[in-house]
């Protein structure tokens, strides 16, 4: 039988008077005998299983092995399991800490809208409510003056709604598209460094840790004038669109099963590729960065879509096996984090979206 070894994916914490793993890229979990612990702290390097299977307690042993093979603590050489870990000590740059963190939020179980209001229900009726907001009671004021909400970029800040209301039978335009995936992927300049070697760093429309531009743009096309529906990435470097793939596949499926999504025109779907920013930032606090620049950048794509008066919502909730399958991704180094559904605006909003909404009387 082939080597053996404990994967580098799992993590160990202690949940009352026991221990429990989880094992972070497989999303299993299982509580931890004291043999299981004995075996796995064994296991830091590859051996053979008849090195483990001795003694009077073999056949007890063999069970654990078996039990620890089959949830993914202990992973085979050679096997699947064994070439994803061994990939993952390779190619992930910033430790336990930030992997758990990140593979152990992928392909969640999102609920249907019913059991979603049903829950926020209960909730509001059995735990007190948290301030949404701070103000400045008992403080010396200062009133700032009042910014002019009708022009200008503060005018479309003030504009910008998420909205899930589209026009299924009206495409999205092509320039408006075009300026969306420009607003927040088009790189614009190369800086230097100032280090022998080093390559030219881009400068795009958003901030980004260290110039290291993570993201690309892949676009989910449904119905956009002068596209055919498909599956496209937009190159920053030069503002083009290279098809992918041909025929659209169900939006909704990609985004959590929410069926607002399915009438969206197209989907921008935020790709990081993390060695991008690990290679120069080992620490895993960098994986924060990279989050955050997901923000900045969809912030971006809303204001340019409320500029061309479409609809448009940001949403985290995200198929990650069946995207990273449509668009060839490498699940270790390469993970979707955030999307943008645009569409033709609807004539009244949708049944996801806010239905009542009153003006701030405390804004001057």
């Amino acid at each position: 039988m082939p080597r053996v070894r404990r994967s580098a994916a799992l993590v160990v914490s202690f949940e009352g008077d026991g221990a429990a793993g989880f094992q972070f890229l497989a999303r299993t979990r299982a509580t931890l005998s004291p043999r299981a612990l004995e075996l796995l702290a064994s296991l830091d390097g590859w051996r053979a299983p008849a090195e483990l299977v001795v003694g009077e307690a073999r056949a007890a042993i063999a069970e654990e092995l078996v039990g620890l093979l089959d949830l993914g603590f202990i992973v085979v050489e050679g096997g699947a399991t064994g070439e994803l870990d061994e990939r993952f000590r390779r190619e992930w740059g910033w430790g336990a800490e930030a992997a758990a963190f990140h593979f152990g939020l992928k392909d969640p179980d999102y609920r249907p809208p019913p059991e979603v209001f049903q829950w926020m229900t209960h909730r509001v009726a059995t735990a007190p409510a948290v301030p949404l907001w701070t103000g400045n009671d008992g403080l010396p004021i200062t009133t700032l003056p009042s910014p002019d909400l009708g022009h200008g970029t503060i005018g479309l800040m003030a504009r910008r709604r998420s909205s899930r209301a589209f026009d299924r039978d009206r495409p999205v335009p092509l320039d408006a598209l075009s300026d969306v995936l420009f607003s927040g992927f088009a790189i614009l300049a190369f800086a230097e460094s100032g280090v022998a070697g080093d390559a030219p760093l881009p400068l795009t429309t958003t901030p980004s840790g260290g110039a290291r531009n993570p993201f690309e743009a892949y676009v989910v096309v449904r119905a956009v004038e002068g596209l055919e529906p498909g599956v496209y990435h937009y190159a920053g470097v030069d503002g083009t669109l290279g098809r992918l793939a041909a025929g659209a596949p169900p939006i909704a499926p990609l985004l959590g099963n929410q069926a607002w999504s399915a009438d969206a025109g197209a989907v921008v779907l935020l790709v990081a590729s993390f060695a991008r920013c690990a290679w120069k930032y080992p620490h895993p606090g960098a994986l924060r960065v990279v989050f955050m620049e997901a923000g900045h950048i969809a912030q971006n794509l809303l204001l340019a879509a409320t500029a061309h008066g479409l609809a448009a919502t940001p949403t985290c909730a995200l198929a990650d096996g069946p995207i990273e399958e449509l668009l060839g991704l490498d699940r270790v180094k390469q993970a979707a984090l955030h999307a943008v559904a645009l569409g033709a605006r609807a004539a009244a909003p949708g049944p996801a979206d806010v239905q009542i909404v009153r003006p701030n009387p405390y804004l001057r």
